[in-house]
């Protein structure tokens, strides 16, 4: 007994190479996030899912988990000690072994009952087939505590207890129970050395709206206050004041329209290009952000961006001879149905081009070029300008974008923790908190929430353990209420009517396609116009049902016009008007 007795309990039972399972992944998550939407359904969102998209009236619950935390602290640079590092090193593999074990213990009691009631040669080799990797296990435990330690004495003492009595797998099962134990000591310990080498964690996060960035409650981990609850509308049967607006311009649009009675929808056309004046300006900025990419022309991101941008011609190409072509005003759904295409393509290009240039910038490594303050400052113009095309409503791009709230964007180098955010322990970090939207303020689809967690040094510096983003849009199901410019062909003529209208459509949105919700969304519902067949100047209501397309940007029905008794089909269209009418 005075010998290392679980070394010989290894050897016994064919101990031999680390289990990988003693290890820790690399893609090991700290933070998971499980949201619950506004039916009550759960999901899991963010780091290590698809799903970057929530419901903007959901409820996110985040769970910290304290070991992969401690895992992420040890593997960073400069910050832990390197006795602390080591520690959390060995505690990490020990962790992982004891729950493997235990995890095995079941397969090789099944394994050692059978030998004890059978004693063939088939079932001694499925009992070493079983027990190996439980003495793999036990040969960790006999690496990280040297023979000369008080927690090696005290595994020694529990086999020493259980080796007069009860069978071999309580001795296992003793053996790795003493050993949690050590763990957990060894894990206060190295939460009391975290202490003294002055660690500490923060975890923040951030909304993005039309108003701004500003950070946001996080209970526990902050004193920030809630913003003033405000739910976004689910089921809206009710238009905005901008919305108004745009009735009001497709009511004058449709009158004008009626007034000339011939080529109505070639006059749409004509209205249409006149929305499109943004293509010198986007081409312009192409070809800066080319310029500042040639510093970098090998490095893989920039031929990320490169592509990028080809895209992005291709689209603004497409658009150019779209607005150049002659088009028939006899088919007036193709040519509607195909701007609807073209001009959506455009936006979701110009959305996704902005991302690849605010991550390229964000990821530009230190060493990436001599020069690379000079290209992080074309690339900050370019994105700028991309921004403010984007934002600016005095082109049809920029009125589409809006109409479609395109998505926010967040400025990480912007993002700092204030005095509010809480440093915790290593070994003191809530395990858990939550955020209902609803305390964010008010938002709109498309605002941008990110979260970031850090370990710091007390007088030292910090470094970001995780960050992710995720986007608010309606998901659930909703209704919503839009204008809508109709053009109107009643049934066994050749001839349309321009009038204006509402549709109110059930849709529902996507958790894993920001493009989606912009632009590939579909609905179906009603739609009222305020039709005038007889051309007298007096409404005749019509009812249709509508199914919508492209975040309803684009709108096929048919319906009944009561006044005249007249059944009609129609497309309509929610297109961005030129200042002046048509």
């Amino acid at each position: 007994m005075n010998r290392c007795i679980l070394t010989i309990c290894c050897a016994l039972v064919l101990g031999g190479a680390l289990l990988p399972a003693g290890q820790v992944r690399a893609d090991d998550r700290v933070v998971t996030i499980t949201e619950t939407d506004p039916d009550g359904g759960k999901h899991q969102v963010g780091p290590g899912t698809e799903n970057t998209i929530v419901d903007i009236n959901s409820v996110l619950a985040f769970t910290i988990d304290r070991d992969a935390l401690k895992t992420a602290v040890g593997r960073v640079d400069g910050i832990a000690s390197q006795k602390l590092a080591e520690q959390i090193s060995t505690v990490t593999k020990l962790q992982a072994a004891v729950a493997e074990g235990f995890k095995l213990l079941p397969t090789a009691g099944d394994a050692l009952v059978a030998y004890s009631l059978d004693r063939s040669d088939a079932s001694r080799r499925r009992m070493a087939i079983a027990v190996a990797p439980l003495g793999r296990v036990l040969r960790q435990f006999a690496d990280a505590f040297p023979a000369d330690t008080g927690a090696r004495a005290r595994i020694n003492d529990t086999i020493i207890r259980t080796a007069a009595g009860g069978t071999m797998l309580d001795k296992y099962r003793a053996i790795l129970e003493q050993t949690a134990r050590e763990v957990e000591q060894m894990n206060r310990d190295l939460d009391d050395l975290a202490r003294r080498e002055g660690l500490y964690i923060q975890f923040g996060g951030w909304v993005a709206t039309g108003e701004g960035t500003i950070p946001v409650h996080l209970t526990g981990f902050d004193n920030h206050p809630n913003a003033e609850p405000y739910e976004v509308t689910r089921f809206d049967f009710s238009i905005d004041d901008d919305e108004r607006q745009e009735l009001e311009n497709y009511s004058t649009a449709a009158a004008d329209l009626r007034q000339k009675e011939a080529g109505l929808l070639s006059q749409v056309g004509d209205t249409v290009k006149k929305s499109l004046d943004v293509t010198p300006t986007w081409e312009s900025c192409l070809k800066r952000l080319e310029t500042a990419l040639d510093g970098l022309a090998t490095a893989a991101e920039a031929t990320k961006v490169r592509d990028e941008v080809a895209d992005m011609r291709t689209a603004i190409a497409s658009l150019a001879a779209y607005a150049k072509a002659e088009h028939d005003a006899d088919s007036g759904v193709a040519m509607l149905t195909s701007f609807g295409q073209q001009f959506g393509e455009l936006g979701s290009q110009a959305a996704g081009l902005l991302k690849v240039l605010e991550e390229f910038r964000d990821g530009l490594p230190a060493a990436a070029a001599a020069d690379r303050a000079k290209i992080q400052t074309a690339l900050n113009d370019c994105a700028g300008e991309f921004k403010d095309l984007l934002a600016d409503e005095s082109t049809g791009l920029g009125r589409l974008a809006a109409l479609l709230d395109a998505s926010r964007s967040i400025n990480h180098e912007a993002l700092v923790f204030g005095s509010e955010v809480l440093k915790h322990d290593l070994g003191s970090v809530p395990g858990s908190t939550r955020l209902a939207l609803k305390n964010t303020g008010v938002r709109a689809d498309g605002d941008a929430l990110s979260f970031r967690l850090a370990v710091g040094k007390a007088g030292g510096s910090s470094a970001e353990l995780e960050s992710f983003d995720l986007h608010m849009f309606k998901v659930a199901p909703f209704i919503v209420t839009s204008p809508v410019l109709v053009y109107a062909q009643p049934r066994h003529t050749n001839v349309y009517q321009a009038a204006p209208g509402v549709s109110m459509v059930v849709s529902r949105g996507s958790r894993k396609s920001a493009f989606r919700n912009r632009f590939g969304r579909i609905g179906f519902g009603i739609n009222i116009s305020a039709l005038d067949f007889d051309n007298d100047d007096n409404i005749e209501l019509g009812f249709a049902g509508v199914a919508t397309v492209a975040a309803d940007m684009v709108q096929v029905g048919v319906g009944q016009n009561f006044a005249q008794n007249r059944s009609y089909w129609f497309v309509g269209v929610r297109l961005p008007l030129p200042e002046g009418g048509i």
